[in-house]
């Protein structure tokens, strides 16, 4: 169960991603740093919310 819960909030916070990314375009420059900046900033904590292999194995 917590394993969809953070799929959901993952497909959820990349979309939401999606729809700042205009707006960050529009104060930044589309450049390819730019780019990349905004890639690390709003994914980082996807890295929080994906449970490490031994959690996984034992369920929740």
């Amino acid at each position: 169960m917590k394993l969809a819960i953070n799929i959901a909030l993952t497909i959820g916070w990349a979309c939401l991603g999606a729809t700042f990314y205009h707006a960050w375009i529009a104060i930044h420059g589309q450049t390819i740093m730019s780019d990349a900046l905004f890639i690390l900033l709003w994914l980082s904590p996807i890295a929080i919310l994906i449970p490490e292999p031994s959690t996984m194995e034992h369920g929740s």
